[in-house]
């Protein structure tokens, strides 16, 4: 009896030994690694664990940046298409400041009804998405960040406005910014025409201004200077947002998050030509590292009037105000036009080529700004495409990386398939041979075995 249990437990043990010699066999077909812990291996299981963090770093890393590529890849197209279609509008422009096509009614109206339509695309292009996120809103899902509107009163009379809606970080709610183009506002160059601005809510009714506790800091009933300088200190918060990456190279340090890249252009930005960088060197002009927060709040705070007229100045130059320019103008040309079609036709040109003087000039003056409006929007272009090769070359490094961690990986840990499948299927032999010679013995009886 104490034979056969020996045996038993013999055979037990080298039966417990060829399973787990298979289990390890198959372990290492399905994960690829020699090692399965690190007492296999002390030394080359470690280093390979190293590895395999080093290679899952830069690999998230290559995610990322592959989704921040597609989204500037969409930036870069919103600001392509809104070149494009400023550029037909150049055309238009050019076309309808020739005095010989001045005279047509049919010619006028079609024109009005073509730079309405323009205006209104212009608004979309700034509307494009990337996996349902609004790339020049500061990535927002919900929120669309402009829409744009024509009303017409009773006199006849057409009025372009434009609304950014953004929520702010650590804000709950959207804000909704209205431009409103006013023929008769002050241009701050001694000339008529420019955009007016208030803070609205989703219908376009004004509202009172809250903070965070819910408390009003500005009423709706409010002088319009001061709800134009709301507004416009909220259009300078949403230009001075940033999209700064660290990938391994720049610092975060404060003042010298500059070394890092810039993967977001706002909307508001393209459009004026005015920089995240721009701005924030405008809000921060006098600060200095030794000054005290409250000192850095009130030099920021003497620092807004600039801010306020840099923006406002160059909304009237975009190429939304000047075309909102031209709308009003032509549609003030049209309408004498009809009237001298009406009365006067036939009889005296004086009236005639008086409207075509004054047409011309206007437009002339359009026309001259509006090649440094279509230059700061390629300037945009240009910066999402400088911006956009350097983490496009990031993005190659990192693969580079990923195939060297990857082949050094392979040296340590790795197997080589086919002798890992080999000997899978020879240690799985081997236990089940052992399986069925131990069928055999247990079939046997004692006294066959004594025998």
């Amino acid at each position: 009896m104490r034979v056969a249990n020996n045996y038993y437990k013999t055979y037990a043990e080298l039966v417990q030994n060829l399973k787990s010699q298979y289990n390890k066999s198959m372990e290492k077909v399905s994960s690829g690694r020699k090692y399965a812990t690190g007492a296999d291996n002390p030394s080359a299981y470690y280093q390979g664990e190293k590895l395999e963090n080093l290679y899952n770093d830069v690999e998230a890393k290559d995610q990322i940046l592959g989704d921040v590529l597609h989204r500037m890849e969409q930036q870069e197209a919103s600001s392509k298409a809104l070149h494009t279609e400023m550029g037909n509008i150049n055309t238009t422009l050019i076309k309808v400041a020739n005095a010989t096509e001045q005279d047509d009614t049919g010619i006028v109206d079609t024109v009005m009804t073509e730079l309405k339509q323009r205006q209104n695309t212009m608004t979309q292009d700034l509307n494009l998405q990337y996996e349902n996120y609004y790339v020049m809103g500061g990535n927002d899902s919900d929120t669309v960040p402009f829409s744009s509107d024509f009303t017409t009163d009773s006199t006849g009379k057409t009025t372009f406005s434009m609304t950014y809606h953004h929520k702010f970080a650590g804000d709950s709610d959207v804000t909704h910014i209205k431009m409103t183009y006013d023929p008769e506002a002050d241009d701050g160059e001694g000339g008529k025409g420019a955009f007016t601005y208030d803070i609205v809510d989703a219908n376009g009714d004004k509202v009172d201004l809250k903070d965070s506790n819910g408390n009003i800091t500005l009423s709706r009933d409010a002088s319009a200077a001061d709800r134009q300088n709301a507004a416009l200190d909220k259009m300078a918060t949403a230009m001075e947002e940033q999209g700064r990456m660290s990938l391994g190279y720049g610092t975060v340090v404060t003042g010298q998050r500059d070394t890092l890249p810039d993967t977001y252009f706002g909307g508001l930005n393209m459009i004026t030509g005015l920089t995240s960088d721009q701005m924030r060197t405008l809000h921060n002009q006098g600060v200095t590292n030794d000054m005290t927060s409250d000192q850095v709040k009130a030099q920021q705070t003497s620092n807004l009037p600039n801010l306020r007229s840099k923006i406002k100045e160059y909304m009237n130059k975009s190429a939304f105000g000047l075309n909102a320019k031209a709308i009003d103008r032509i549609g003030n040309y049209q309408t004498e036009l009809n009237e001298y079609a009406e009365n006067v036709a036939g009889h005296d040109t004086t009236k005639l080529n008086e409207l075509r003087d004054t047409m011309t000039k206007d437009l002339g003056g359009i026309l001259d700004e509006w090649d440094n409006s279509m230059s700061r929007v390629i300037s945009t272009t240009r910066h999402i495409g400088v911006t956009y090769n350097t983490l496009s070359t990031m993005q190659s490094q990192l693969q580079v990386q990923q195939d060297t961690y990857q082949t050094e990986y392979d040296d340590k840990l790795g197997v080589d398939t086919a002798d890992a499948i080999t000997k899978m299927y020879s240690d799985r032999f081997a236990y089940n041979a052992a399986l069925q010679v131990g069928s055999k013995i247990m079939q046997n009886s004692l006294f066959d075995f004594v025998q």
